[in-house]
């Protein structure tokens, strides 16, 4: 995985939280030269109901920490304990964007005074954390991550999570290949921070602004590898410019296709999660409706389709993981093909034949 990191130095884990915080710590012994990531469900409990702040501080030993929303309103059974991030991954679509990630021993990240991110009565976050211990004893590594929060009354601005996710990933065997996705906003909006997440063949993630839909930008905003980089400063995106995020993945010493899906060690992943203010209902926080720039190919938008209808038909579909073989089409097509190739698949029934034609008749650019 590739995280942005926020601040430097050293510290330890607080023993006291102030008015208005939550801290959650996670605790664990690593075994000389052992390398353990271990993740851990909290409730977040508190009088206030918006997150407004996050700072975080760790022991030696800790390579990075990262906070994720999830969709539980319960811890389950089986995960009140910390657990092995890898060895025992959550359900596919549990983790619902990133809040915050850190590849430091102290960090910190705020939102702006009047601004604040909307906390469920019952919201489970959880911790991740990657440990290392290069020494010859045992070593009991911790790192806290505190929220601050802010009361209603204090917050005239409402925050949202992006979470953008590359639908179609096709690696050929022993290749480098790539994963994309464009997403229009309809408002203006400002980046506070940024959280990129590949596969372990992930190689380089890029996120881009595009002015326009046929202006691509060729300079990136935000760059990661598997070495984290900051988000400097706050990144203000102006309503109709095109969020595309693209990685490149490395399997030339693989010798089989790869593709996207949910499986965090056998699938392919390219993600990328940011808080950012005001939220609006006409902002697409996950790019479901207007998603471009699908394909990193050649094939035109007619000659997908094509390549799509001769998939066979998919019985007991897999949840949360697209047919490799529409993967393999999708993936080909051209990036200006997106917008018309994705209306035309998603089109079911008798009334389809505008949206296959107007397919038919897109041209790449």
């Amino acid at each position: 995985m590739a995280f942005v990191a926020f601040g430097c130095g050293a510290s330890s884990p607080r023993d006291e939280p102030a008015m208005g915080e939550r801290v959650l710590t996670i605790t664990t012994r690593v075994m000389p030269g052992e390398e353990a990531q271990r993740c851990q469900l909290f409730v977040v409990q508190t009088r206030a109901p918006f997150l407004g702040a996050l700072r975080h501080e760790s022991t030696r030993g800790v390579h990075h920490v990262a906070l994720w929303r999830t969709t539980f309103r319960s811890i389950p059974e089986d995960r009140r304990e910390a657990f092995d991030c890898a060895a025992a991954p959550l359900p596919a679509g549990s983790l619902t964007g990133a809040l915050y990630a850190a590849q430091s021993s102290m960090g910190s990240l705020a939102l702006p005074a009047g601004v604040g991110l909307a906390l469920e009565p019952t919201e489970i976050v959880l911790v991740e954390t990657h440990m290392l211990n290069a020494s010859a004893a045992p070593l009991d590594a911790a790192a806290s991550v505190t929220l601050e929060t802010r009361d209603a009354a204090t917050v005239t601005t409402r925050a949202g999570v992006l979470s953008l996710s590359a639908p179609f990933i096709h690696l050929a065997p022993s290749s480098r290949g790539d994963g994309s996705l464009r997403c229009p906003l309809a408002a203006d909006v400002s980046l506070v921070s940024a959280v990129a997440t590949m596969s372990a063949r992930g190689r380089e993630f890029r996120a881009f602004a595009d002015p326009a839909a046929d202006a691509p930008s060729v300079v990136p905003f935000y760059v990661s590898d598997a070495h984290p980089t900051n988000l400097k400063a706050p990144v203000a995106l102006a309503a109709g410019t095109r969020l595309r995020i693209r990685c490149t993945f490395d399997v030339t010493r693989l010798g089989a296709e790869r593709f996207q899906g949910p499986s965090p060690t056998d699938d392919e992943r390219c993600t990328f999660s940011a808080l950012y203010f005001p939220s609006a209902p006409a902002v697409d926080q996950t790019c479901a409706a207007d998603a471009d720039m699908v394909g990193t190919g050649k094939l035109s938008c007619g000659a997908t389709l094509a390549c799509a209808d001769a998939c066979p038909s998919v019985v007991g579909a897999v949840a949360d993981r697209v047919d490799p073989c529409i993967q393999r089409c999708v993936a080909s097509s051209c990036p200006g093909a997106g917008r018309a190739l994705l209306d035309a698949l998603r089109c079911t029934g008798e009334a389809c034949a505008a949206s296959r034609a107007a397919c038919g008749a897109a041209q790449c650019r």
